[in-house]
């Protein structure tokens, strides 16, 4: 069972730049796929300094540990979330820690170099969450928490907004069985 807690207060995602820009870089692909020269090629390339300077105001009293995702892709492990930590702790004066997988330390924020802007809201909305306990009741609620340990205040914006575009608990489950069982099959 995973651990996981509501959102509450999160704040919106730092992005750093579009994702035409980013995917379209001579460097995207490599670093991608796991080669760290062409993520810092990459990096270096497409921060934004604004966002560097909204980051500093935000958290440089706090001093914050920067943790980069340890991201699996097909391709290899993504090089790109380790040199954005790397670059931005050289640049804002911070620490990083790239052995930091699961913690019981307080998240402040979170930056990437690319995403979709309505994905930088991570915290799940009253009224989306609302609107997903009226159109599944508590029968997803209910599976949901036997299924992943955790209730659905629980989930990001886009998680729900992923199960909300669902059209019935049913699919939800048929789809999660399925990816579950692709990917077990995957590990043999």
């Amino acid at each position: 069972m995973t651990n996981r807690y509501s959102w509450n207060t999160f704040p919106p995602v730092w992005i750093h730049n579009n994702e035409s820009a980013v995917k379209q870089h001579h460097s995207y692909l490599a670093a991608k796929s796991g080669e760290p020269n062409s993520a810092y090629t990459l990096v270096n390339s497409l921060l934004n300094p604004m966002i560097i300077e909204q980051l500093a105001k935000t958290f440089d009293k706090q001093k914050p540990i920067l943790v980069s995702v340890h991201a699996i892709e097909k391709m290899g492990v993504n090089a790109i979330p380790e040199a954005l930590a790397n670059v931005l702790a050289q640049l804002l004066g911070w620490t990083t820690d790239s052995g930091i997988i699961q913690g019981n330390g307080t998240v402040l924020g979170a930056t990437v170099l690319t995403g979709k802007p309505h994905s930088a809201n991570i915290a799940l909305t009253s009224q989306t969450l609302e609107r997903l306990r009226l159109k599944h009741g508590n029968k997803l609620e209910y599976w949901w928490q036997q299924r992943f340990g955790f209730w659905l205040d629980c989930l990001t914006e886009s998680e729900a907004r992923y199960l909300l575009n669902t059209p019935n608990v049913e699919r939800i489950r048929n789809k999660i069985t399925e990816a579950s069982q692709t990917r077990d099959c995957t590990k043999n």
